[in-house]
């Protein structure tokens, strides 16, 4: 058995926290309150969408896509003049 180098450590905790996030990412667009169910307004659905996309992607944080997503809910809740 031999004891890992701190290269390989690293590698791996990278790997780990890339997949936990990915799996967090995952979980968070499964449930039901992720969308924003904004069928009247289609330039909001094409923003859920990408910002979906990215987290999935790892591009944005899940803190990023929760505040934006926010954002989004608020837009879609004022009236279109």
């Amino acid at each position: 058995m031999t004891i890992p180098t701190l290269t390989e450590l690293a590698r791996q905790r990278a790997h780990v926290r890339r997949e936990r996030s990915r799996r967090r990412a995952e979980a968070m667009l499964r449930h039901p309150a992720s969308g924003l169910h904004t069928s009247h307004a289609p330039a909001l659905e094409a923003d859920e969408s990408r910002l979906q996309q990215q987290l999935l992607d790892g591009e944005i944080a899940p803190a990023v896509y929760q505040a934006e997503m926010r954002r989004l809910a608020m837009l879609a809740k004022q009236p279109v003049l």
